[in-house]
């Protein structure tokens, strides 16, 4: 099964621009929504496109490293941290 913002939206019965505002950490999403959403896409290990392809490339972009998705916060800060140290 792909898991997808559309399959999110509709297993917590919102639409896929509520799914997105609460992936791009954007505001009017209730806390309950937003936890629903982040408990289902930690479960299930959804990936937006632009991190599925950062994945696949093996690097971590900024954009790939949301403020919605912080369950991978720390990964995010870690491979910012080494990009900014091997840039130098």
């Amino acid at each position: 099964m792909k898991v997808t913002a559309q399959w999110i939206a509709d297993q917590c019965g919102v639409s896929r621009g509520t799914v997105d505002r609460v992936v791009n950490g954007r505001p009017n999403v209730s806390p309950e929504v937003r936890e629903r959403i982040q408990k289902l896409i930690s479960e299930y290990g959804y990936k937006t496109p632009t991190q599925r392809q950062a994945a696949r490339a093996g690097t971590a972009s900024a954009s790939s490293c949301r403020a919605g998705m912080r369950s991978s916060f720390a990964a995010c800060a870690t491979a910012s941290a080494l990009r900014c140290t091997t840039a130098a």
